[in-house]
């Protein structure tokens, strides 16, 4: 079944196909051995950029659920000004961003948009897991 990673493949070409520049930032970390050159060079075929979100030089004492989106608001503003970011709202990826973007620290003139697929408890309820860490109230907090 396709999920949101396809929809956001999708628009990501579509986008760059009308000439604008697209860059994807992939969140999920590269499992040892993993070979990214061909993934890298299928992006490029269709004139979009795929950058693997890198450690940084932020060292955390956090769950990866306050982490990662923590890099992800980092990398971007360590980029040049991107005139729209498109998040997924899996694992509150779009957090930092965001609250940063709200309290006018960052993003003033960047379109920050989120694709809603399900809310983190929703999603566990529904599929009849557990909600048993204090991970879970964070995610459905963020």
């Amino acid at each position: 079944m396709p999920g949101y990673g396809n929809a956001v493949e999708a628009m990501a070409t579509l986008v760059a196909r009308k000439g604008f520049s697209v860059t994807l930032l992939y969140t999920g970390g590269v499992p040892p051995g993993v070979n990214l050159k061909p993934w890298t060079q299928h992006y490029l075929d269709n004139r979009v950029d795929l950058v693997v979100l890198g450690a940084g030089d932020t060292t955390y004492d956090t769950p990866e659920s306050i982490e990662t989106p923590h890099r992800i608001f980092e990398w971007l503003g360590a980029q040049q000004r991107f005139d729209a970011v498109h998040f997924v709202d899996h694992n509150a990826l779009a957090f930092s961003a965001v609250t940063a973007k709200h309290q006018g620290l960052a993003f003033e003139h960047t379109l920050l948009a989120i694709h809603l697929h399900s809310p983190h408890l929703w999603f566990k309820l529904n599929a009849l897991q557990a909600v048993n860490s204090l991970d879970d109230l964070v995610l459905d907090h963020m």
